[in-house]
């Protein structure tokens, strides 16, 4: 669930299941995940996706990392600016 233009309105955000995409599961149920997909991305522009396997512990981790980053002041973040010659920063 994320806020919606006004912060008292709320959108739910679309769960797409991809796990029948990592596993031999129906071209059809693989089709309907991958249309499920675009149709979130061309449309609200975001969603959840589940049953890609990544463990717990390393999601966990991600958000803490960024979360960490967010919080440092511009200086470091800036330290990892991109530019043309350097699409990695740093």
């Amino acid at each position: 669930i994320t806020h919606g233009r006004n912060m008292d309105e709320f959108i739910e955000l679309p769960l797409i299941n991809i796990e029948c995409l990592l596993e031999d599961e129906s071209k059809e149920e693989a089709s309907e995940a991958l249309d499920a997909l675009v149709r979130t991305c061309e449309g609200l522009g975001c969603g959840q996706l589940v049953g890609h396997g990544i463990p717990v512990e390393l999601l966990a981790k991600v958000r803490e990392e960024s979360e960490r980053f967010f919080k440092s002041d511009s200086g470091f973040k800036m330290r990892g600016k991109r530019a043309k010659d350097n699409a990695r920063g740093v």
